[in-house]
């Protein structure tokens, strides 16, 4: 077993790892595309700089993920699945956080 380093919001990043992965194991047949940045819980103190690595996560993971992986099962010519999964409730947490304080005079 060995671990590889991978930043999941660079498609050259995981375009590295998808290869390394075809030419290692032979490719990914299927891919479960789940990921997320939470961020805080608190909408109101959400500084910019994490904001935009929530969004870099949270939206270019999504793509560059599966575009790798269906590029290479094309090479390979060889059918695969991509799954992807979204949690409905990552954003509700900090709005209805954001919404409970100021309905309580904090």
């Amino acid at each position: 077993m060995r671990a590889e380093r991978c930043d999941i919001t660079r498609a050259s990043d995981v375009a590295r790892i998808v290869d390394l992965m075809e030419h290692e194991l032979g490719g990914i047949d299927i891919l479960v595309n789940r990921c997320r940045h939470k961020g805080r819980s608190d909408s109101l103190a959400i500084e910019p700089e994490h904001w935009d690595s929530v969004l870099d996560v949270n939206l270019k993971s999504v793509f560059f993920c599966p575009q790798a992986v269906a590029q290479s099962m094309v090479r390979r010519d060889r059918p695969g699945r991509v799954r992807r999964s979204t949690a409905r409730s990552c954003s509700r947490t900090a709005w209805r956080t954001a919404a409970a304080r100021a309905g309580s005079g904090r």
